[in-house]
């Protein structure tokens, strides 16, 4: 543990009622949660936060009373919890904290950690860069060329850094800084996307760009290692990974060794700084019955990664469907549509499915210019006598929502042809 000999001292009575923290050898994400709090909500409580600032003092090398002088105070932001339970409380806190940070100091050095130290151990969850979208970690998203993978995640670059919603839905909770390693697109094709996407943008320095980059076992790791340093980036994009790929050493394709002895410094990246990574591929020409399965390499890719994208657009279809698989969470099939030079969310998988659906039902009444039994509609849309039951409970659905209307035994008619003063015929 890093032990500081003249440790910064804050002061008990604060001058204007600020904090004086410029000498406090702590990150800048843990100054900003003593000065403000989790006001973006990144902690699940304020109890979390608070952990968060204990155990950065603590490791810095703190004394249990520089830290109480800090947490007891008035004028910070983290918790009211220090001093509504008092200086006996924090000292106990402050044991329970050393125990897990030393704990941690001795699995950095190859020590077996206790089954008691880890239930004890607050382990949060990867922060949100968009809402049910993205989180810290590793992402691989693939998709076949020419087919709009790059635009979709400029367009969510672009997003993030101005803190507005992806593809006009998925929630961004504040403006954060993104790096986008354009390796196939140079600046020409990046502003005139730009332009298309936002016109007159401005990201106030939280979107860059980088055009070269090198392969990352020829300097490239270390170039990123320092991107990711102190905060300064929440997403990096590399647009394509290929570009900065080390070669098999034999054969065309890598072995898994080689794939994960690729991927595995990366993953302490991340680990270690709270960003994603995300990088695009290509899918696979051959066909799968898992949609991963055609990324770009072996199963290796996959396995090292905490979530996975691939993108579906048929050619010359201004619809694509998206999948997503986190390690921990549910899969999405989210269906976005490219118009006006952006991407824009039509819903998830089983809503356009539906919709479709219910229109396809629609029509068919509106077409025969009269009420239908289901019987009718399942047969008329061809359906096999199986989804007799699931064509039922779906024109119930849409009769419940004022879609339809009942109008005789088994009978249903259109809502919009009824108010147009058409006769119903039965």
């Amino acid at each position: 543990m890093l032990v500081h000999d003249k440790p910064h001292q804050i002061p008990t009575r604060p001058p204007n009622g600020h904090i004086d923290l410029k000498g406090l050898s702590v990150p800048p994400d843990i100054k900003y949660l003593i000065q403000h709090g989790d006001s973006i909500g990144h902690y699940p409580s304020n109890c979390e936060a608070l952990s968060a600032v204990l155990h950065a003092l603590v490791v810095a090398g703190y004394e249990d009373s520089a830290i109480a002088s800090l947490c007891l105070l008035e004028t910070h932001g983290i918790s009211k919890v220090p001093r509504e339970k008092g200086p006996a409380w924090l000292r106990q806190e402050l044991i329970k904290i050393r125990r897990q940070a030393d704990n941690l100091a001795r699995q950095a050095q190859g020590e077996p950690e206790d089954l008691d130290d880890l239930m004890m151990a607050t382990i949060l969850p990867p922060r949100p860069i968009i809402e049910d979208l993205l989180y810290e970690g590793m992402l691989l998203f693939g998709g076949k060329s020419k087919r709009g993978k790059s635009w979709l995640m400029l367009d969510l670059a672009i997003s993030v850094a101005t803190g507005t919603p992806v593809w006009g839905h998925f929630v961004v909770p504040e403006p954060q800084p993104v790096l986008y390693i354009s390796l196939e697109d140079g600046r020409g094709r990046i502003k005139q996307r730009v332009d298309e996407i936002r016109p007159g943008v401005r990201a106030q320095g939280y979107l860059q760009f980088l055009y070269s980059f090198p392969a990352l076992d020829q300097g490239g790791l270390e170039k990123l290692r320092g991107y990711t340093q102190n905060g300064r980036y929440r997403l990096i994009i590399i647009d394509v990974l290929a570009k900065i790929e080390p070669a098999a050493k034999g054969g065309s394709e890598k072995t898994y060794l080689e794939i994960y002895d690729m991927f595995a410094p990366l993953q302490d990246l991340r680990r270690d700084n709270p960003l994603c990574v995300a990088m695009i591929t290509h899918l696979r020409k051959a066909e799968a019955e898992d949609i991963f399965d055609t990324l770009h390499g072996s199963v290796g890719y996959q396995g090292v990664q905490d979530a996975l994208w691939a993108m579906e657009r048929p050619p010359r279809n201004d619809v694509a469907v998206v999948h997503t698989r986190p390690n921990d969470g549910k899969e999405q099939v989210l269906h976005v549509a490219f118009r006006k030079g952006r991407w824009e969310f039509l819903g998830h998988d089983e809503e356009v499915t539906h919709s479709q659906e219910c229109q396809d039902i629609l029509d068919l009444i509106e077409e025969h210019d009269k009420s239908l039994s289901i019987s009718q509609v399942n047969r008329f849309l061809l359906q096999p006598r199986n989804r007799y039951r699931a064509t039922q409970m779906r024109m119930h659905r849409m009769s419940r929502d004022g879609i339809l209307v009942r109008v005789g035994r088994g009978q249903y008619d259109s809502a919009r042809r009824l108010k147009g003063g058409d006769n119903v015929t039965t």
